[in-house]
């Protein structure tokens, strides 16, 4: 079962995905629900307000350890919570060997919507939704880089981990996801 960090941001999108899918979710507020997970989706939304909540309900520490044997995919503030370093004063959870810079897209005003291309052994073309988005400012050589736009790293990978600077569940394409449960032996 997936799970779905559910304490603010789009979670309900990252749940109508794995639904198209036919994968079974459940949302993540305490710990007793991550105990279900196999793996879990940090959805986009706002990483302080997230980190915050993460705290107050016990699950900071409960999400760091889960991450030691199961696959985490963050999304835009799921990103930053992974990431090593915000180069700001978010709490990461440190399962992402890079450094991001939160909102570094620009304001809410600046927000778009461009093709990338995404190599996943094969290349795809994926149609990106750039929303306050953080940049990818530095990744160490175990982070694999498998998508960019304008020479801006915005989909990587480390291990079991997955995470992008934009929100692959805006416009209903399952590629991200699907590529994510098969990294994690959810799907074949």
């Amino acid at each position: 079962m997936v799970g779905v960090l559910a304490l603010q941001g789009n979670y309900q999108m990252h749940a109508n995905m794995l639904a198209k899918l036919n994968v079974e979710t459940v949302f993540v507020k305490k710990t007793s629900d991550l105990l279900k997970c196999s793996s879990l989706i940090i959805p986009g939304g706002e990483s302080t307000v997230i980190s915050k909540l993460m705290v107050k309900y016990n699950l900071f520490d409960s999400v760091k350890d889960f991450s030691i044997n199961h696959g985490i995919f963050g999304t835009c503030a799921g990103l930053i919570m992974m990431a090593k370093n915000t180069l700001k004063e978010v709490r990461t959870l440190n399962v992402i060997d890079a450094e991001v810079l939160r909102n570094a897209w620009g304001r809410q005003i600046d927000s778009f919507t461009a093709n990338i291309e995404v190599d996943f052994d094969e290349v795809y073309d994926f149609k990106a939704t750039f929303i306050r988005a953080p940049k990818i400012m530095n990744i160490s050589k175990t982070v694999k880089l498998l998508g960019s736009i304008n020479s801006e790293p915005v989909i990587i990978q480390e291990g079991k981990h997955l995470a992008t600077t934009f929100h692959p569940e805006m416009h209903g394409d399952t590629l991200i996801h699907k590529y994510f449960l098969k990294m994690v032996g959810e799907i074949d």
